[in-house]
């Protein structure tokens, strides 16, 4: 916070972008630190940080502007949307990971099983980590947004 206060940003998507990627170091750090230590369900934080590295700096610029504006509501609603689509996307590509990359021996009725096993589990982790930790850390970033905007 205190580097937003020292560096004058005068691009409302700038600011979002570069707050959104510093939450996303701090999380793929912190989870990082938590696989070191061999918490192994940090494994999903680990991936969603990785995949923050891109999506957060985009989705920072998409909706830092109305984030300062204080009249957010459809925005907020809208950001949801599209984290659950990536949400979607993310389980929708595990899936075909899984149904492509695991070999199974039963045939067709045992491949499917393991898709429908891959799109339950996936969605759960997908759920579990969007609840838990990508939409609180909305909720912190757009605070930063507000503290540390200018204008």
């Amino acid at each position: 916070m205190m580097l937003a206060r020292r560096i004058r940003f005068d691009d409302a998507r700038t600011l979002g972008a570069a707050l959104a990627l510093l939450l996303d170091v701090v999380l793929l750090s912190a989870a990082a630190i938590l696989v070191l230590a061999s918490v192994s369900a940090a494994t999903g934080l680990v991936l969603t940080g990785a995949l923050g590295l891109a999506i957060a700096p985009l989705l920072g610029w998409r909706y830092g502007p109305s984030s300062v504006s204080r009249s957010v509501t459809a925005r907020q609603t809208e950001a949801v949307r599209t984290l659950l689509r990536l949400d979607i996307v993310l389980v929708a590509l595990f899936v075909v990971a899984e149904v492509v990359g695991v070999p199974v021996q039963d045939g067709l009725g045992a491949r499917l099983l393991l898709a429908a096993y891959a799109a339950l589990m996936g969605g759960l982790v997908v759920g579990v980590l969007t609840v838990a930790v990508v939409i609180p850390l909305g909720y912190v970033w757009l605070n930063l947004m507000r503290r540390t905007w200018h204008q």
